[in-house]
């Protein structure tokens, strides 16, 4: 009988051995904890650390879809600090998505900095871009806020609400 649990120990061993993995090393240009990146593809598995909320899992490998609020941290392009930085959010609105719930607009701030919105009454793929002050980007890190004025509701099996597809999202040098 202790020979039967020595075995049945000895195998709970191995299988837990077995799936243990070493952490990933950080790949040249990742995101890790201490170094945040200023240009993130939203669909690599790298970025996902910086999207702070709102976005929904990656489909296709290459882009999310967003709630009505989503949230990214970014680092500051080198030299931002002194001549600030372009926002870029590259975005693909659905015919859907308008047929269903009409013109959407978006709009994003800062801490403390507010930017114009962007309606979109058309369906295609377009770019969020924002000149963003050198004032704005003093620190390693800047947390930007965007919000819809309406997103599709939770249909069928799928209790998400759907906002913008998004691609990217990068803090540019000028």
């Amino acid at each position: 009988m202790w020979r039967l649990k020595l075995i049945f120990v000895l195998v709970a061993i191995a299988l837990l051995l077995a799936n243990c993995k070493r952490p990933r090393q950080a790949r040249a240009g990742s995101a890790s904890s201490d170094r945040l990146l200023s240009v993130l593809n939203v669909a690599d598995d790298s970025a996902a650390v910086q999207l702070v909320h709102g976005f929904y899992d990656p489909e296709g490998n290459a882009w999310r879809w967003t709630g009505p609020r989503f949230s990214v941290v970014l680092a500051p392009p080198p030299g931002a600090n002194s001549r600030g930085a372009l926002l870029v959010l590259k975005v693909t609105v659905p015919q859907n998505s308008l047929d269903s719930i009409g013109p959407i607009t978006l709009s994003a701030s800062l801490p403390g900095l507010p930017l114009s919105p962007q309606t979109y009454a058309q369906p295609g793929e377009f770019s969020y871009s924002r000149d963003i002050p050198a004032s704005s980007l003093a620190a390693d890190a800047v947390n930007i806020d965007f919000q819809l004025d309406k997103t599709l509701p939770p249909s069928g099996a799928d209790s998400r609400h759907l906002g913008i597809v998004v691609t990217s999202v990068a803090l540019e040098s000028r």
